[in-house]
């Protein structure tokens, strides 16, 4: 006789959760990076004028809290966090200008601690600074080219997007490098 659908969804579920609970412990333990710059930013800058800096500091602000909920689009939204930007050197330890070339960055390092609690005060899930590693091998293999393969040490336009989207995301996207036997695959080789 078919078992009822009430045992088959049960089932269902419970396979779903075990399966989720090992996955969960498995990135734990294995693939957790500790993030160090969760609770910093660095801007190109034109000026070093309060005005330019106090602008900055706030675009810093939700870069940080971007990294640390994934982008979560209840972080841009909620109001009480917009609130909070009255008081951000509440939420800021301090900046510093560095210049690089003819270029000029403010460097700014928000408050652990403070932002924590904020966040947890509003209930805003984040993650903790040991994040999962996300690897990407990518390769392309179109008819009329040559495959290529996007890997950590080329320098192309997509392997910086990639990692730019990581740092955004406070995720480490890791591409990997490869030896001479994995450059002699083809792409459909590789599954």
């Amino acid at each position: 006789a078919p078992l009822p659908m009430t045992f088959k969804h049960n089932f269902n579920c419970l396979l779903k959760l075990n399966i989720a609970i090992f996955l969960f412990c498995l990135c734990k333990v294995a693939f957790a990076i500790e993030m160090s710059d969760l609770f910093s930013a660095q801007f190109e800058t034109q000026a070093d004028t309060a005005k330019e800096r106090t602008k900055l500091i706030n675009h810093g602000f939700d870069f940080v809290l971007a990294k640390l909920c994934l982008g979560s689009a209840e972080v841009a939204t909620n109001s009480k966090l917009i609130d909070e930007r009255t008081n951000l050197k509440n939420y800021t330890l301090g900046y510093s200008y560095e210049k690089v070339g003819d270029k000029l960055f403010l460097n700014i390092q928000y408050s652990d601690k403070a932002i924590k609690n904020l966040l947890h005060r509003l209930e805003i899930p984040y993650l903790s600074e040991k994040r999962p590693a996300v690897v990407f091998w990518l390769a392309i293999d179109e008819a009329n080219y040559k495959p290529s393969y996007w890997v950590g040490d080329n320098g192309s336009k997509m392997v910086r997007y990639i990692e730019s989207r990581g740092e955004e995301l406070g995720l480490p996207f890791v591409l990997p490098l490869f030896d001479y036997a994995d450059l002699s695959l083809r792409p459909e080789q590789i599954e």
